[in-house]
């Protein structure tokens, strides 16, 4: 089973995830808990790489080196965080990401037997390349996106997620809240949460849908 939590930055993905885990443990629910953009995809394995490759460096040189290594980390971790962040390139290693998610999906859920729950899913990366200025490609490119057991949206005002985070310009929140509507699964196969609501009703609305999907296996 993948059930799959996106939205706004600040929309409280991360600390419902952290509610959810225990609560499908307590029944017996094996669970593998992972995030998009740190670890899985092109993104992850190249900064998973450049990792191991620093880390090597430092063995060899000494303090100095690992001073300036640790410069080169910083800016290579700078460099990533904007690379995640461009609709252009998302765009273009997105069919990429799709067999790399969905050998690593196997693993979890067909190897080890577990639940997979993603903190950040695809509808992120569309909502990103829609609001970096290619709605067509987000649309066509949403085609190809496997539609998870439980999606789950957490929907937050621009404005919200601004005051909570402010990471991006409240434009670009906006243009990528619109996007969710469009990328999301429609129909009743999507939960949509409000963020603002208590984390408790949230984690129930949610344990809701994954026992009935669980009880449809």
């Amino acid at each position: 089973m993948l059930i799959t939590f996106s939205g706004l930055e600040g929309a409280g993905k991360t600390t419902l995830i952290g509610l959810l885990k225990p609560s499908l443990e307590r029944r017996g629910v094996r669970v593998r808990v992972s995030h998009m953009y740190r670890d899985v995809g092109v993104l992850a394995v190249g900064r998973a790489a450049l990792g191991r490759l620093g880390r090597g460096r430092r063995g060899r040189a000494g303090a100095r080196a690992d001073e300036a290594g640790g410069a080169a980390r910083r800016r290579t971790a700078g460099a990533a965080r904007g690379l995640a962040w461009n609709g252009t390139l998302r765009a273009f290693v997105y069919p990429l990401d799709l067999l790399v998610f969905a050998l690593y999906r196997a693993y979890v859920e067909g190897v080890r037997g577990s639940v997979l729950i993603m903190d950040r899913y695809f509808y992120d990366t569309l909502a990103d390349v829609a609001a970096g200025g290619r709605p067509r490609v987000a649309r066509l490119l949403a085609r190809l996106t496997p539609t998870p057991s439980v999606p789950v949206l957490l929907d937050i005002s621009a404005a919200e997620a601004f005051a909570r985070k402010g990471e991006h310009a409240l434009a670009f929140l906006e243009g990528r809240r619109g996007v969710y509507a469009q990328v999301f699964p429609e129909g009743g196969r999507g939960l949509v949460l409000e963020a603002g609501r208590e984390a408790g009703e949230n984690l129930r609305a949610v344990e809701s849908a994954v026992l009935e999907r669980m009880g449809r296996r």
